[in-house]
Formats: C-alpha cells, structure tokens, sequence
C-alpha cells in the first residue's frame, strides 16, 4: 500500500438533534475527477461497495449504507454528566430579509433525575468508518481545489438510523495543518442524528433530498451547534447573560469566515418574550 502523509482525525461527540436544511439544487450530472477519484478510495481501498458519491453544487455528498450498529450504550465515566449552571430547552433559527434570526430558551437547571450510569456514544464500527471516510476526504482535496461542503451520511439500514456530518473543506484544510484546536474543528462540523423507515434496505441513497449548502444555511446551523455546545459540554462555562453569550457566538461564527453578506441579527427569547436586532457595527469583535 502506498504511504501517504499523516492525517489528523477528530473524534465525534453525539449531538444535540439539528434540522439543518439545504437550497434545492439537483445533482450536477457526472462527478469531477477528484469526486471519482474518493469514491473509487472509498470502494476499492476501505471496501466500501455501496458507497455513493453524489455532487449537488458546491456540495459533496457521500453515502455510506450498511447494516451495523451506529450507537452503543456503555457505563459512564465519573467525569460525564457534570451539572451545568444552565439548559437549552431550545435552540433554533432561520435566515430571511438579510437577517440571521435565532429562537431559544434557557433557564436554569434544576435538580437532576436518578443517574442511571449509562451513557449513548459512536459504536467504535462507525467511529472507524467515519476516520477512513474524513481520511479519504483529506487525502483527495488537503492539496487542491474542491466543492464548499461536503455532507457524510452513514446509515444503519437495517435499523433505520443515520448519522450525518457537514464539512466545510477550507475547515477541513486548516485542521489537518494544525491551525485549528479539536475543540473548535468539532463546533464547526454540523452532525445530526434520526431515524426512519425509509432508511431500512435503501442501499442507493434514495431516501436523501440530495440538495446544495448554501454558507448562510451552513452559518447559521452552526451558531445553533456552538449555542448547544457551550450550555452542554464546553469546558467553558457561560455567563448569566444568555443574549450577550449568543450573540457573541454568531458574531465568532461570522467572523470566522469574513461572512458580511446580511444585515442584522436577530435574537428571540422565548422564555422572556424580548426580541432584539443587531446591526453588524453592534457586534462585538471575535476574541
């Protein structure tokens, strides 16, 4: 087998349940050389025979159907499960009229129920098919120009469960070159997790609305990821004011990428009632 140079592989932490949607642009027709060039890396050296590869704009998408398990349980570790000050309830948003907007309710959190001692996590078969896949990915386009996103969609069919992650490729690029912590590479990755009757047997990717993502759809999802991420697991608690932590983490996310194309953001608290717009000279500057 060829050596190929070292790739830098992220773990996965389960999410929090997204509703990312996509623009309604069909598949492109044949795929590009390097779009035939992974999926012949994904067939031929990682024995992925059912795997299919479909572009749909600037976004790649990838299949890979197959019947094992995605999710195992397993005993907690005494680490998992520290009490956090506050709770998402709800987190969610939608683009129009050149603004972001974004809906949520947080409270405080109250006391919590019987611990169990178990915990849901990636069965190490998914965790090794998700590495070879993002390393057939890396090794395709780290060194050349490619589409924008692309959308990995691994599916149990025999249970009917999926799991899908975008990337971004610039993302991509930056944390195989090291420029980008675990942490931050991980936020930046939009992974979804649902199940259905119509994933059961379907080995062609039928199910999927194969659809281009647009940076405003991929932008705004990821505000919600990073929302989701800071209340649920980042070692870095968030203050008391939940508007000033949200609207700061749009701003980082627009900023991440020079993203100037809108006019406002929009923040909704559900739970006080309050609506509240936010020019871009009222964002506060990425730290």
């Amino acid at each position: 087998m060829p050596l190929y140079k070292k790739f830098f592989l992220p773990l996965l932490f389960l999410p929090f349940f997204l509703s990312a949607g996509c623009s309604a642009t069909p598949p492109s027709g044949p795929l590009a050389p390097l779009d035939q060039q992974l999926q012949q890396i994904l067939k031929e050296e990682y024995d992925y025979k059912n795997a299919l590869v479909t572009a749909a704009g600037k976004t790649l998408w990838i299949y890979l159907p197959g019947e094992r398990e995605l999710f195992e349980y397993k005993v907690k570790d005494p680490q998992e499960g520290v009490p956090r000050k506050f709770s998402v309830l709800y987190a969610d948003g939608f683009y129009t009229k050149d603004m972001f907007v974004i809906e949520y309710d947080i409270v405080r959190s109250t006391k919590a129920g019987e611990d169990k001692g178990l915990s849901s996590s990636y069965s190490e078969e998914f965790n090794k098919e998700y590495r070879n896949a993002f390393n057939a990915v890396s090794r395709t386009y780290l060194d050349s120009e490619g589409p924008e996103f692309f959308i990995l969609v691994n599916a149990d069919t025999k249970t009917g469960t999926k799991v899908t992650n975008t990337f971004c490729l610039e993302d991509i690029k930056e944390y195989q070159a090291g420029a980008m912590p675990q942490e931050e590479f991980l936020q930046r990755v939009l992974t979804e997790s649902r199940g259905g009757k119509q994933i059961i047997n379907d080995t062609t990717g039928g199910h999927l609305d194969i659809s281009e993502m647009t940076w405003r759809e991929f932008l705004l999802e990821q505000m919600i990821n990073r929302i989701n991420f800071k209340y649920g697991q980042s070692d870095f608690p968030p203050g008391d004011d939940a508007e000033n932590e949200i609207l700061k983490l749009a701003t980082i996310t627009l900023q991440y990428y020079d993203f100037t194309d809108f006019l406002y953001i929009k923040l909704h608290d559900l739970r006080a009632g309050t609506v509240r717009m936010f020019g871009q000279a009222d964002l506060p500057q990425a730290e």
